[in-house]
């Protein structure tokens, strides 16, 4: 119901997308959620198989306020949801920067070394001699 606090026992995927319905589209049965505000989920669209969609994930057991719940057309038993994070209290969480969890980057291609003589080592700029 709206205004109700909901926790998930689960990782909850949502999008920041007001305008995202899940990438099955309207005729999918599943329901969709976009969250407002909050500063506990991460941003995972650039790692994502379905890039453009804005997902954010959040962990198990976050809690989140229904701030609307619309059924879906032709679809019963489906809702779309609009959520915020809320806190111990069930305030509203304020916004932060979504933190955005970046893809790996690929390793730099290996600088040329220059290879030092025997009992010298590469410190960085040169070779030194050891002793």
């Amino acid at each position: 119901q709206v205004g109700n606090v909901v926790t998930y026992d689960a990782f909850t995927s949502t999008s920041k997308n007001e305008n995202w319905g899940w990438l099955g589209g309207m005729e999918s049965n599943m329901s969709s959620f976009v969250i407002f505000g909050g500063r506990n989920g991460v941003d995972v669209d650039e790692i994502s198989s379905n890039k453009g969609e804005g997902e954010v994930l959040y962990n198990a057991g976050t809690r989140f306020k229904v701030l609307s719940r619309t059924p879906r057309k032709n679809r019963p038993g489906v809702f779309d949801f609009v959520m915020a994070e809320v806190d111990e209290a069930g305030e509203v969480v304020p916004e932060a920067p979504t933190p955005v969890l970046a893809a790996p980057k690929s390793e730099p291609e290996p600088e040329t070394q220059l290879i030092c003589p025997p009992n010298h080592i590469f410190d960085g700029n040169g070779c030194v001699k050891v002793d």
